[in-house]
């Protein structure tokens, strides 16, 4: 889950090699997701903040992240 961080609105997202998996634009609130991926050795997954649309105040949007296999 990516917090919603002090103030501001922001946009966030999980990418699986560059592929987007989940997005979230100009939110302020709390963004859960839940996502199963099959990866690989040498595959990344990244997790973005960047600003909303009307930029924001602070930048310090948590991330709550947990990975498990199976």
């Amino acid at each position: 889950m990516f917090g919603a961080g002090d103030s501001g609105k922001m946009d966030v997202g999980v990418f699986h090699n560059g592929k987007k998996l989940f997005s979230a634009a100009n939110t302020p609130h709390a963004e859960p997701f839940s996502l199963d991926v099959k990866v690989q050795p040498k595959d990344t997954l990244d997790f973005a903040v960047g600003p909303g649309a009307a930029g924001w105040g602070c930048g310090s949007t948590p991330l709550d992240l947990t990975i498990t296999s199976k």
